[in-house]
């Protein structure tokens, strides 16, 4: 018999399997992008008494619950997280900015461009002919407490410095106004040397519109929550 023919072999292909390494990215850059801030405002419960935030103004701030309720009627205020209340700036009754306050924080959403935080002394009095602009909006309503929330007046607060989307809104707020005779601008601006600066400031927009001008000035080195707080005590 002759010899078996041997099975023919064909090498397997080797294939080189490289691993795959997945660059982890920064906490920072894979987080989703934060809503847009009217959307983050609208899921903000609304404030309550008893409430963490609503505790924080009434206690702490000795702000009353007449002006807190009112307030938050007029949604210039929410319950934020951790025991902090969020404030609304608007432009056209649309959440620019939010600033928040707490027992142990102070800042602002990160996106937002300050406008003006508004407190009217009564809804059905438009336009005002008063206008008090103050810094923060706890010293904006810690003087309209002081005034007793005046009927004819729009209680309002920059946030510290004014960006040119800030002036625009006060200069709106006096183009209104300037249908009064008896229309006039207060400044209650901290009693500091930034305060002074900012007051200057609202003294020159009221002048340009033809609207008289008046300085709330608190003792130095105090602002509207300070006084309102040694009241309390």
């Amino acid at each position: 018999m002759g010899a078996r023919p041997q099975a023919e072999h064909t090498a397997e292909p080797q294939v080189s399997l490289a691993p795959r390494l997945t660059t982890a990215l920064p906490e920072s850059r894979r987080r989703k992008p934060d809503r847009p801030l009217p959307e983050r405002w609208c899921r903000r419960p609304r404030l309550h008494p008893g409430s963490a935030a609503w505790c924080y103004l009434s206690e702490t701030r000795r702000l009353p619950e007449g002006v807190i309720r009112a307030a938050s009627d007029q949604d210039a205020i929410r319950e934020g997280a951790y025991g902090s209340a969020w404030f609304a700036h608007r432009a056209r009754d649309v959440v620019t900015h939010v600033e928040v306050r707490g027992p142990d924080f102070r800042g602002s959403l990160k996106g937002g461009r300050k406008t003006l935080f508004r407190f009217a002394g009564a809804r059905e009095t438009r336009p005002y002919p008063r206008l008090v602009i103050a810094e923060a909006p706890i010293d904006a309503l810690s003087i309209a407490t002081i005034e007793g929330v005046l009927p004819n007046t729009l209680y309002v607060a920059t946030g510290g410095g004014m960006g040119p989307a800030t002036i625009d809104a006060i200069r709106a707020a006096l183009a209104d106004m300037a249908r009064h005779s008896n229309a006039v601008v207060a400044s209650a601006a901290d009693a500091d040397t930034a305060g002074d600066r900012y007051a200057a400031q609202h003294a020159e927009l009221a002048a340009v519109a033809g609207i008289a001008f008046a300085r709330l000035r608190p003792p130095d080195d105090c602002d509207w929550n300070d006084i309102l707080r040694g009241r309390g005590r």
